[in-house]
């Protein structure tokens, strides 16, 4: 008799038939990899050598030099590197990105000197490697705004904002631009969210914003190239011919002596006198000004007189864009005074008195782009004595030393020093200079009305 098979002994039976089907299976295993081997090492290590060990190693050197020159601000040296390596593997952001800060670098420097259309196509070059950087863009976008361009502006605003979404200050930027472009909806509610997102409370320009989004949908509007006139009905119709015809004889003007074009559309508002002072928040001795836009007050009895006003203000325009907006308040009023041929009597009058009085304003109190700190006596004198100034400087040396400071200034370079460089003179001798200069211009005209009668 047969004697059952006990559990103990199954399952050994079981256990041993399968370690020997897996010991099996491992060995074919190893032998298929192991002829594997000799087929796929080489495969690997080939392309390990070709690209990790031989290109790849060239280009972690040119990487390392780009960002050698670039410490030593030596960029043009840094770029052609981080250009080279590029070339060599053109899919690796991290070149990309140390390409377009070395560029940038460029770019600054380039601004600085005051070379902004080099420091624009430099930029731009950085642009085309499309690393991300919201840096390139919102300095890109200032630059556009500096040279007066506000539609490139705006666009690279937009990129910068998305890039960097969460960005307070490029939304303001862009809220402003969005306004100096009569885009008032985008404007007002840029201005909200800054307002109820970062609590940035609402400034003058989100105030001045929702004033001119009224007065902006009801007005009348002359085109005359590059400006775009907005006046409130038929009955100003006439002063905004005039002041067309003012502009475009300034437009002429400085494009031939500053070689000066504006980049885009310059908007001119006609205000009467309620809406203008509300608009402009201004004194009442105020007749214009410029904040990025010409706004222009128009009254009736104004109308010989408000054609040099509209010059008056388009040369601010010009003078801030050709210097970057590094201009001394003397020769920023002087300019326009002068190019705007507003000069009369009665500020004869007043230099003469402060010429007997010795009473002139000295240039270094003059020398801010702003000079609110005079009295309303002191400011009428600042802007004659500035006229003054700028009469005797072209007099003097010609007009083309006013090409030769604005370039200067534009260079950043500081108000006396640009003086001292084109006409060897500082600001005590100018006041020394206008005080003789003007002196004797006077016994000129006093002689010929002598010799008249």
């Amino acid at each position: 008799m047969q004697k059952p098979i006990n559990c103990n002994m199954n399952e050994k039976i079981y256990y041993t038939i399968i370690r020997n089907f897996l010991t099996s299976l491992k060995e074919k295993l190893f032998i298929t990899i192991l002829f594997s081997l000799p087929f796929l090492i080489p495969v690997w290590t080939l392309s390990r050598t070709s690209i990790n060990h031989g290109i790849w190693q060239k280009v972690q050197i040119m990487n390392e030099e780009g960002i050698r020159f670039s410490s030593q601000k030596d960029y043009a040296r840094s770029i052609e590197y981080f250009q080279n390596a590029l070339k060599l593997a053109p899919d690796q952001k991290i070149i990309k990105r140390n390409l377009a800060n070395a560029y940038m670098e460029l770019a600054i420097e380039l601004k600085s000197k005051g070379q902004r259309d080099k420091a624009i196509k430099v930029l731009e070059q950085a642009v085309d490697l499309n690393s991300d950087l919201d840096s390139l863009h919102i300095l890109l976008a200032k630059l556009y705004y500096d040279d007066g361009d506000l539609l490139s502006a705006e666009k690279e605003a937009r990129i910068a904002l998305i890039l960097k979404p969460n960005d307070p200050y490029v939304l303001k930027f862009l809220a402003y631009l969005n306004c100096l472009m009569e885009d008032y909806n985008e404007a007002i509610e840029n201005y909200d969210t800054l307002s109820k997102k970062y609590n940035i409370p609402a400034d003058t320009n989100a105030k001045q914003a929702k004033a001119e989004k009224e007065v902006y949908s009801n007005y009348k509007r002359e085109i005359c190239h590059p400006f775009v006139i907005f006046y409130p009905g038929k009955m100003y119709r006439e002063h905004a011919n005039l002041v067309a015809k003012g502009l475009a004889d300034t437009y002429l003007k400085l494009g031939m002596w500053w070689n000066f074009n504006p980049q885009s559309e310059i908007s001119v508002y006609l205000y009467p006198e309620d809406v203008f002072y509300k608009i402009t928040n201004s004194g009442n001795y105020v007749i214009g000004l410029y904040d990025g836009k010409i706004r222009l007050l128009v009254t009736s009895g104004n109308k010989d007189t408000i054609a040099r006003t509209a010059a008056h203000e388009y040369t601010h325009h010009a003078l801030m864009c050709k210097t970057r907006s590094n201009i001394p308040f003397w020769l920023n009023e002087g300019l326009a005074q002068y190019v705007a041929g507003e000069w009369d009597s009665l500020r004869a009058k007043m230099f003469d008195l402060a010429l007997n009085r010795k009473s002139l304003i000295k240039f270094s109190r003059m020398d801010s782009i702003e000079a609110n700190v005079f009295d309303v006596y002191d400011r009428k004198l600042a802007y004659v004595q500035s006229y003054v100034a700028v009469e005797y400087l072209i007099e003097e040396y010609g007009k083309d030393i006013i090409k030769d400071i604005l370039t200067s200034l534009a260079k950043g370079n500081k108000g006396e020093p640009v003086l001292k460089d084109s006409a060897l003179i500082t600001y005590n001798e100018l006041e020394s200079d206008i005080r003789e200069y003007y002196t004797e211009k006077r016994k000129k005209q006093v002689v010929a009305v002598l010799s008249s009668n």
